[in-house]
């Protein structure tokens, strides 16, 4: 469940886009994130990691807002140019 509705990924999608790629309303689940060590522990303290589900809700203008578990947050078009997502 992602942010109290059921997790459903039979329209997942494999083509190696990156986050800031993904339409609204899919879920994603983290591949890889090409960013230092930096990005990577902020990541990881946010509760993204690599095998982490997340929902796309709005990706306009420069912020790609998300659901994690029960989580809504922002990131950067920066940042979710650099997680892969599949």
């Amino acid at each position: 469940m992602i942010g109290g509705m059921p997790l459903n990924l039979e329209n997942e999608r494999s083509d190696g886009r990156y986050l800031h790629q993904v339409n609204e309303g899919e879920m994603v689940r983290i591949r890889s994130i090409d960013g230092g060590r930096g990005v990577n522990r902020r990541l990881k303290e946010l509760g993204m990691s690599v095998g982490t589900v997340v929902k796309v809700v709005q990706n306009t203008g420069g912020l790609v807002i998300i659901v994690v578990g029960d989580s809504r947050m922002g990131v950067g078009k920066g940042v979710a140019g650099k997680i892969r997502v599949e």
